[in-house]
């Protein structure tokens, strides 16, 4: 009983979807456009820090004395001469 036109079509269409499923290239596919959104996500989230670190070494460098104030202060607990420290 031979296979009429229609058949053979849809025979060979679904013959090269397993191929591709299997040779795994559609997965793959999917894979690196998951992957690609993940590290544009951390370029940018990089790009923001870089900024910020990049303003906060620009106010280290002019010598801003509030800011080396505000920073001795609260990151590492100094006080002026005479002054009580209280934490809570």
């Amino acid at each position: 009983m031979p296979l009429d036109r229609k058949k053979i079509e849809y025979l060979i269409l679904a013959s090269m979807a397993v191929f591709i499923l299997l040779n795994g290239s559609l997965f793959g596919l999917i894979h690196d456009g998951l992957e690609l959104r993940k590290l544009n996500k951390r370029s940018s989230e990089l790009d923001a820090e870089y900024v910020r670190l990049a303003a906060e070494l620009d106010r280290l460098n002019k010598g801003d004395t509030k800011y080396l104030e505000e920073i001795a202060r609260g990151k590492y607990h100094m006080s002026k001469e005479g002054e009580t420290e209280f934490r809570f």
